[in-house]
């Protein structure tokens, strides 16, 4: 995703979620990613989890190494919740 992409999902007051591999110091695009992320004003979420309805059995999943873009404050909860 290109900053201008970003910008325009901003201006539409869009909530982003991405998820996002961890800093390996020794991997200079992880920590080029990281920086790019951070100056965008994304925030790490302490879990996610998501629910995925597959017909008569549902799955729950939790995931780490989650960033987000928040629009309202409400949906931070909703992500730590």
């Amino acid at each position: 995703m290109g900053r201008n992409l970003l910008e325009e999902l901003k201006a539409k007051g869009k909530t982003i979620i991405l998820e996002v591999e961890p800093v390996d110091e020794d991997d200079s695009d992880t920590v080029k990613r990281e920086r790019f992320y951070l100056s965008n004003g994304f925030k790490k979420a302490e879990q996610i989890r998501y629910y995925r309805d597959v017909g008569e059995t549902s799955h729950t999943r939790q995931v780490s190494g989650i960033k987000f873009f928040r629009m309202i404050r409400m949906f931070e909860k909703s992500i730590k919740g």
